[in-house]
């Protein structure tokens, strides 16, 4: 034997060195799959392993050195740290610890890697590389990733949407000198929840900046809430770039807003966030005496039109009324001219021969006559032809003879009502004299009391439901009956005043028509709702310009301004109540996608499947939904020149309307109409303002001239649903997320192969409906399939979740395949201070209300914070946490080294 296999050192190494290759000290934890405690326990078996092996091998003395100083420098360090971190039951004691251990387990394996190395080459093995085959298998795949651009479907309009898109975006790549190639298109969806979801919006996308991964984004979706912070993103780049010129740097603009990776304090863009984050009381006592008066304008406003409503409907009572008697008397006076009766039998004898006797035969004789259209079977061509003349001939005689009876039927019922009509004459009058004028005004009474009742019953049941949500629903859908009693009120009292000649027929026709003038012509119901006062507000918050104002003496201020610029004055950023799509730099902010949702709830087309809603989205070059057309957004603003950003996003946000999708309130509609809580706004109707979708005739055109508004009859129809279709002048548009509120959707028709979504609503059951309904939208509409584990984000028994994110695929297709990071409002744990504490304090903490959108300082960082640290755990998990410099490529291939599950079938189709 040679001296080698004689070596006591060989046979303790090999069997240490097995150990320590095969346990997780060489190994990386995987982010999916693999328990703390189970790691930490693995490697304190290495102790126990190595004492008896230079115990049984004493004689072996290099192998005794190498482990004992392996032991006690390389290993005792940290697992002396980690016990303490540790219960009585050697459980890590919280969720904190156990994202410490994670990041030590690196330190610890480089730290014990070259005793492996002096093991391996003691034992005569080789050296294992740690890098496990999953990860190989990723490196691998993402680089055969196939380079492909997005597929151009739909209108017309559509691809030509998409290639204004493709333009902003090759633009915008050529200024960063990213090429023009549109591969691996990049989107960033900001979901709906208001200023919850801006806020926590607000901490992911300023950790993503920082390290310059919102630079290379191409594509910014937001819904509501987060078309808050989307509104600030693309307002302060674009006038950043405005005020640069020809010096405009994207990087710098981007750490001019956001700051550098190591600050953690803020801008002055981040700081007017903050010092404006109680948009809604901004105003102070002015906005809240604004803000009633226009609720209590609105309010007057609807009931005139309930007024209105019921003295138009006295009218019609009224002059039909009048028109019954003329016809009646004219009927009886001509009852003895025209011998009718004499017809009657003859006309129905007539017919019961020619539906009994002459259908039957003629729907026998006709049987089978489907005209031949292929030649086979042995029929040539020209019989074929003579049995397609037969069958049209049959066709036609059949068409005939059961057009006929039809005729038939209509005359002799015609002749039937008109040979009785005078009979009713009597009964008629009859009827008015029992009314009488006593029984219009009791009606009235009747109603009225009604009315009062129903309104003191529902505030007693609002004020004494308490948390019983179905009695408290139940009274708000009794009291929004008031608008349709006022209504019959209405009636009753005029039809009273008529009959008992108080006002004359003339005077209250001329009323009502001045009102549907006054309304018509004067009256926009846009402006009579809370939609100007909420965009207002919204605007002096997260529309925001940059700008420098001048100062005496700057040098005084040159050490203590970090935002100094050119020597000339300090950089600030100020409020702007407005920024119209055509002022956007596309080469300065990425393609902004506004997602709301258009109401169509009379329209018939099967397409909609129920949703009683579609997709619509503004953005700078095209704006509309594929059911109602798309439209140049310029053409939008020539016809409402309201329309702009700081618009579209308050409609996006607009989430309390009469008119909210599938989500509408059926129950609630009259109530929110009649007490103004209508945020939605109407728009002109884009496939009438384009010729080659619907032409327009010399009415239409009148109808989109500038004094001609959605006036009261809009009111109506927002009320009731009745024609709110894609046929009508104007359109209802309200909150995206009636429809879609993650803002996933738009970027999955364009074929984004990175998405990185936050979702900030509100889901305190974690029943994940937003992600399921967006899943289903996917694969009817679009064929694509989305594939995520929610497992990682929801909140186990303590109610805290793993992470804060998790890692989805979608299936563009066979050979394409896109992946979805998807963050969440969870808790892990590992949250600072604060934040627990804020926790602690209020237990409905990160998924409060809605409703809530007065934040306070320590609310608004509780989940500013919140967000933060999300995007900062990611960035730890895939060792990317101090980069300045990350492709959204790259960060998605680290990432689906932690994300994926080890047998995800992606690794099957590496190779």
């Amino acid at each position: 034997m040679s001296d080698s296999q004689n070596d006591p050192n060989r046979e303790p190494a090999h069997i240490l060195w097995v150990e320590l290759t095969t346990r997780i000290s060489r190994q990386s934890l995987h982010a999916r799959s693999g328990q703390e405690e189970a790691a930490s326990n693995s490697i304190h078996k290495v102790f126990t392993t190595a004492r008896d092996l230079m115990v049984e091998h004493h004689k072996a003395k290099e192998f005794c050195r190498i482990s004992e100083e392996m032991l006690n420098q390389a290993m005792r360090p940290y697992t002396s740290r980690w016990h303490g971190w540790m219960d009585g039951e050697h459980r890590f004691v919280s969720a904190l610890v156990r994202k410490k251990f994670r990041q030590e387990l690196k330190g610890f394996s480089e730290a014990i890697d070259p005793y492996v190395h002096q093991l391996a080459k003691l034992s005569g093995n080789r050296v294992v590389n740690r890098e496990t085959s999953n990860n190989l298998a990723i490196d691998r795949f993402f680089a055969n990733l196939p380079v492909t651009e997005p597929l151009v479907d739909g209108s017309p309009n559509y691809r030509e949407m998409i290639e204004k898109e493709r333009g902003d975006i090759r633009a915008r790549r050529r200024d960063q000198n990213r090429g023009e190639r549109l591969s691996n298109l990049t989107g960033i969806a900001l979901s709906g929840g208001g200023i919850r979801s801006a806020t926590f919006c607000q901490g992911i996308v300023t950790e993503l900046a920082k390290r310059g991964i919102l630079d290379r984004t191409d594509y910014l979706s937001t819904v509501s809430g987060g078309g808050y912070f989307g509104a600030f993103i693309t307002s302060a780049l674009t006038s950043i770039k405005k005020r640069s010129g020809s010096q405009w740097n994207s990087r710098e603009a981007t750490k001019e807003i956001f700051g550098e990776v190591e600050s953690s304090s803020d801008t002055l863009a981040l700081r007017h966030l903050r010092n404006n984050s109680q948009y809604l009381i901004s105003k102070g006592f002015w906005g809240f005496l604004l803000i009633k008066g226009m609720m209590l304008f609105g309010i007057i406003l609807n009931l005139l039109t309930f007024v209105c409503i019921g003295v138009s409907l006295a009218i019609v009572a009224w002059v039909s009324h009048l028109g019954i008697s003329c016809i009646l008397e004219l009927a009886e006076s001509s009852k003895e001219q025209v011998r009718i009766g004499g017809l009657v039998p003859w006309m129905a004898g007539a017919l019961g021969i020619w539906c009994v006797v002459l259908l039957p035969i003629t729907q026998s004789y006709c049987r089978g006559s489907a005209p031949a259209t292929e030649c086979g079977d042995g029929i040539s061509s020209s019989s074929a032809t003579q049995r397609s003349k037969g069958g049209v001939r049959k066709r036609r005689l059949l068409s005939l003879v059961e057009g006929g009876a039809i005729i038939l039927g209509v005359i002799g019922i015609l002749l039937t009502l008109i040979y009785y009509l005078p009979n009713l004459v009597e009964g008629y009058d009859n009827c008015l004299d029992s009314l009488g004028r006593w029984t219009w005004e009791q009606a009235r009474w009747f109603v009225g009391a009604g009315a009062c009742l129903i309104a003191v019953a529902s505030a007693i049941g609002a004020v004494f439901s308490g948390g019983r949500k179905r009695i408290f629903k139940a009274f708000y859908s009794l009291f929004g009956l008031i608008g349709i009693l006022a209504s019959i009120w209405v009636f009753f009292t005029t039809c009273s005043l008529l009959y008992n000649g108080e006002v004359s027929v003339l005077s209250v026709f001329l009323a009502v028509v001045g009102f549907c003038l006054w309304g018509y012509f004067c009256v926009n119901i846009n402006y009579t709702s809370p939609h100007r006062f909420y965009r207002n507000r919204l605007c002096d918050c997260f529309l925001v310009q940059a700008d420098i104002k001048e100062r005496k003496h700057w040098s005084i201020f040159r050490k203590m301004m970090p935002n100094f610029r050119n020597g000339k004055g300090v950089a600030n950023f100020y409020s702007t109540s407005q920024l119209s799509f055509q002022d956007i730099d596309p080469i300065a902010s990425p393609v902004h996608l506004v997602n709301c949702a258009v109401n169509l709830p009379y329209e018939r087309n099967p397409d909609l499947r129920g949703r009683k809603s579609d997709f619509f989205v503004f953005s700078k070059r095209y704006s509309g939904s594929l059911a109602s057309g798309i439209l140049a957004t310029s053409m939008f603003t020539q016809k409402d020149p309201h329309l702009d950003l700081g618009t579209a996003v308050a409609i996006s946000g607009a989430a309390a309307s009469s008119q909210m999708g599938h989500k509408t309130p059926k129950r609630l509609q009259s109530f929110l109409t009649v007490l103004n809580i209508r945020l939605g706004y109407w728009i002109p109707n884009p496939g009438n303002l384009v010729k080659r979708i619907h032409p327009l005739s010399w009415v239409s055109k009148l109808k989109y001239l500038r004094f001609f508004k959605p006036g009261p009859w809009h009111l109506i129809k927002e009320m009731t649903n009745w024609f709110t279709d894609t046929r009508g002048t104007y359109l209802n548009v309200s909150d995206g997320g009636h429809i879609e509120n993650l803002g996933i959707y738009e970027l999955l028709r364009r074929r984004c192969r990175f998405i990185i979504a936050v979702e900030g609503g509100r889901d305190s059951d974690s029943t994940f409906a937003e992600i399921r309904r967006l899943q289903r939208y996917a694969e009817v509409d679009l064929g694509y399939e989305i594939e995520i584990d929610l497992s990682d984000i929801s909140p186990g028994e303590t109610g805290y979740s793993k992470h804060h994110f998790t890692l989805g695929t979608i299936k563009y297709s066979e050979t394409e395949t896109g992946f979805l990071l998807l963050f969440r409002l969870t808790m892990t744990g590992d949250e600072k201070d604060h934040v627990a504490d804020y926790k602690r304090r209020y237990a409905n903490f990160p998924h409060q209300s809605t409703a809530d959108q007065v934040f306070d300082e320590t609310q608004y960082e509780a989940y500013r914070s919140l967000g933060e640290t999300a995007a900062t755990g990611l960035l730890e998990q895939v060792q990317m946490q101090n980069l300045e410099d990350i492709e959204p490529f790259r960060l998605f291939q680290e990432l689906a080294k932690i994300g994926l599950p080890d047998n995800h079938w992606l690794f099957e189709r590496v190779g």
